[in-house]
């Protein structure tokens, strides 16, 4: 996806911590665009590292393909996947590097949309349970994760795929097209969004 200039209201949202909101206290140029991945900082692992922590829950789920390639996919996932299975559930996970996209078409088009569910949906009631992501981002995350506006119910989320085709979606943005080839399409077709890194 190529980059595209990003309007002030965007510019406005824009977390602070990105690449491309540090030199903007000043001035804002008429056009600006970016386009780019970067490495969240070591030092910030830590945070990625507690939220993984938090929202780890031990549920298998039947898109857990089986290790060994002898069990199809059943509800709550194979015995082989599941706690006391053998292998097992993984017991936890390690945060080895996080990559951040900074997109200014991708962002402009998150901007439009927030405006615009703030404009017809402001009578929507906050998430309830809240979310397992909720609680852990809401302190001392300023400096990785923008702030959300739970009144909208934004929240973040896991989406479980691959490295390569993470890396295909921060480019190229998520396509309904493909909603599904992956895993399969266990509820029908749609993208796929889970409070949990182990769901």
């Amino acid at each position: 996806m190529h980059a595209k200039a990003i309007s002030a209201t965007a510019v406005d949202i824009l977390p602070g911590y990105w690449s491309h909101s540090l030199g903007l206290q000043l001035e804002i140029p008429d056009s600006l665009c970016f386009d780019q991945m970067v490495y969240v900082a070591q030092k910030n692992l830590a945070k990625f590292q507690e939220l993984m922590d938090t929202t780890y829950r031990p549920i298998p789920t039947q898109d857990r393909p089986c290790p060994k390639g002898t069990c199809g996919k059943m509800r709550g996932g194979c015995p082989c996947v599941r706690p006391g299975g053998s292998p097992g559930l993984p017991s936890g996970y390690k945060v080895k590097s996080v990559i951040r996209n900074e997109n200014s078409g991708m962002f402009e088009r998150y901007a439009q949309r927030l405006g615009e569910i703030k404009r017809s949906r402001g009578f929507a009631k906050a998430l309830a349970p809240s979310l397992f992501t909720q609680e852990p981002t809401r302190e001392g995350f300023a400096d990785v994760l923008a702030p959300l506006d739970s009144s909208l119910n934004e929240a973040y989320l896991w989406h479980g795929t691959t490295v390569r085709r993470g890396l295909a979606i921060a480019q190229d943005d998520f396509n309904l097209h493909f909603a599904g080839s992956g895993a399969g399409s266990m509820y029908g077709e749609g993208l796929y969004f889970a409070e949990s890194c182990t769901k």
